[in-house]
C-alpha cells in the first residue's frame, strides 16, 4: 500500500491569511463607519453616489480641489439636477464652508470650455450642462487678477449666510470656501463583506484541518 504523507502547512501562513481576512474586514467596516462620504441614496431619489465636503485650507484653489478630488478617486461634484444640488448644499450649509470675506463657498466641476464672449459651459467627467443656479448677475467673466473667472463655485448671501446660489471664480483664486468630491460608491454592501468575511473563515478553517 502506497504511504500518504499530509501536507503541512506552516503556522506562519495560517497567521498570515487570518491577519489579511482580519485586516481586510477591519478597512471595509472603517469605510462603511466613515463620517465623511455621504451617499446620494437611490431610494431617496438620487444618484447612488457618494459626496465629500471639504473645508476651505490655506492655498487652496479650484485648481488644486481638482487635483485633490481627483487623489480621493472621484471628481468635483458635477451638479445635474435642482434636487442633486439640494443634497449637495446640504453638506455645505454651514460657515466653515463659506469665507468669512465674501461668503465665497466651495468649488464643484463646472468649467467655462469657450470664452467669456463665446461662453460653452460643461461639466468634468462630461456629463450635460442642463441645469444651473447662477446667482444674479453671473456669471460675469470677472479678472480679479488670477485671470479671467472660468469655473464654478457656491456662493454665499450678500449677508454672508450660505447658500446653493452659484459664483464664476478664477482657476487660481486663493478666495474659496471649500470643495465638494463626487465618487461612485465604492463600498461593498454590508451582505458582500459578510459574505467575505465567511468565506475567509471557511478557507482558514480548511487550511487549519489539513494540518491534522
Amino acid at each position: 500500500m502506497k504511504k500518504t504523507t499530509s501536507k503541512v502547512i506552516p503556522r506562519a501562513v495560517l497567521t498570515a491569511v487570518a491577519g489579511a481576512g482580519l485586516l481586510f474586514l477591519s478597512a471595509q467596516t472603517a469605510l462603511c463607519a466613515s463620517p465623511q462620504w455621504v451617499t446620494w441614496e437611490v431610494s431617496a431619489g438620487g444618484n447612488g453616489h457618494q459626496y465629500l465636503a471639504v473645508p476651505g485650507s490655506a492655498g487652496l484653489t479650484w485648481n488644486v480641489a481638482n487635483l485633490l478630488a481627483e487623489q480621493n478617486g472621484g471628481w468635483l461634484a458635477t451638479i445635474g439636477s435642482a434636487a442633486e444640488n439640494n443634497f449637495v448644499f446640504s453638506l455645505i450649509n454651514s460657515p466653515q464652508f463659506f469665507t468669512a470675506f465674501n461668503a465665497s463657498g466651495p468649488a464643484i466641476g463646472g468649467f467655462n470650455a469657450g470664452t467669456a464672449l463665446n461662453p460653452a459651459w460643461a461639466w468634468e467627467m462630461a456629463e450635460p450642462f442642463t441645469f444651473t443656479n447662477w446667482r444674479v448677475g453671473d456669471p460675469d467673466y470677472g479678472n480679479f487678477g488670477y485671470g479671467v473667472e472660468d469655473r464654478i463655485q457656491y456662493f454665499g448671501t450678500d449677508a454672508g449666510a450660505p447658500a446653493k446660489i452659484w459664483n464664476d471664480i478664477a482657476q487660481n483664486d486663493p478666495n474659496i470656501g471649500g470643495y465638494v468630491v463626487e465618487r461612485i460608491n465604492v463600498v461593498p454592501e454590508p451582505s458582500s463583506i459578510a459574505i467575505i468575511g465567511i468565506g475567509s473563515l471557511f478557507f482558514i478553517r480548511r487550511l487549519t484541518a489539513k494540518r491534522k
